[in-house]
């Protein structure tokens, strides 16, 4: 299975170590995810924290500006970005070098909603770790889903939970909480068995 990190949404001193780890062992994709940063120049800060490896696998979210000045090749889409954005045909949408993703609440919304996306987050398929009383309203069961993308398990994604995320028809998962609770050398150790049991389900 792939796997999908993304980042907190404030700014944590030991961020690039992690990322950099999880880029080393493998990591399918980095999110980019930061809406306690309020301002460019905040965010200009953090972005400079980072190696430029990063970016080549990475997709920013909110912040279109940020697409042409880092190299940045994906951008995601949150379900309120997504009429607008998708309507107006804007340079995210005509650039066929960005991935483009989205998230979605239901498995109707993602059979409906999904077809300009190259992949999805699912949300919550589990009692969510970093966001208090936010608990999965359906049974996502994927296998009999029409869905013609890539999809990733999100909220409460623990490790004794991903084989049970590939039951349930996923191809992959994005971890938040299960990470980012740690400190330093624990959140590495938690990537790196995460990392393993998903090359043992692939």
């Amino acid at each position: 299975m792939k796997w999908i990190l993304i980042t907190p949404p404030y700014f944590r001193s030991d961020e690039a170590i992690i990322l950099h780890h999880a880029f080393e062992i493998g990591v399918h994709r980095i999110h980019i995810r930061k809406p306690e940063i309020s301002s460019l120049e905040q965010m200009e800060t953090y972005l400079d924290t980072l190696e430029e490896t990063i970016f080549h696998t990475s997709s920013m979210h909110y912040w279109e500006e940020w697409l042409g000045k880092y190299p940045f090749n994906g951008f995601h889409l949150s379900k309120i970005q997504r009429k607008k954005i998708l309507d107006e045909e804007s340079k995210i949408t005509k650039d066929k070098n960005i991935l483009l993703s989205s998230s979605f609440h239901s498995p109707n919304e993602l059979e409906n909603e999904s077809n300009d996306f190259n992949y999805g987050f699912c949300s919550p398929v589990f009692t969510s770790i970093s966001k208090q009383a936010y608990y999965p309203k359906f049974n996502w069961n994927l296998n009999n889903t029409k869905a013609s993308i890539n999809t990733f398990a999100l909220g409460g994604i623990t490790l004794d939970k991903i084989a049970n995320c590939k039951e349930k028809g996923f191809d992959g998962i994005a971890i938040l909480g299960t990470i980012w609770q740690h400190k330093t050398k624990d959140a590495m150790i938690q990537l790196d068995k995460i990392n393993k049991e998903c090359d043992h389900l692939s």
